[in-house]
């Protein structure tokens, strides 16, 4: 579906516009609960969010390369990137049926499927050494807490 498709409002559900969100509550925790089942094993979970496959590949990389798990998700609009071993993908968006969705949206409810998440914008890499840093600070935030 092309993003000229998508009307306004639903376009400003999906990235996060909270006057806009219109998705019951009820069904959002029905959502958390899948997302929570799929990260159960994941103990450094990091978040990426597919804006371009090979773009994600390497990010997922990075992430892997400093001991981190890529827990990776989509936009509807894309579709699943391609995964690296060990990586996990995460479809956030199969009980909300929105016709967008940016990482804006389950990094608000993290609460619902982690103890913690490390993240940052998709279109973002990082030099090995300050990969390696991040993931450090990353490590020493108590649970409950996100970067």
């Amino acid at each position: 579906m092309s993003e000229a498709a998508v009307s306004v409002e639903d376009q400003r559900q999906g990235i996060g516009n909270w006057d806009a969100f219109k998705v019951p509550l009820e069904k959002v925790y029905e959502a958390g609960l899948e997302w929570a089942a799929a990260a159960a094993e994941i103990e450094n979970p990091w978040l990426w969010w597919d804006v371009e496959p090979a773009w994600c590949l390497m990010q997922q990389k990075l992430v892997r390369e400093v001991g981190w798990t890529p827990l990776v998700g989509f936009d509807p609009r894309i579709g699943p990137p391609p995964l690296i071993p060990g990586a996990k993908l995460i479809d956030f968006n199969r009980v909300l049926q929105l016709p967008l969705l940016y990482l804006h949206v389950p990094v608000e409810f993290a609460f619902l499927f982690t103890r913690r998440l490390a993240f940052w914008h998709a279109d973002l890499l990082c030099r090995l050494d300050t990969m390696h840093k991040l993931a450090r600070m990353f490590e020493k935030l108590p649970d409950g807490e996100m970067a």
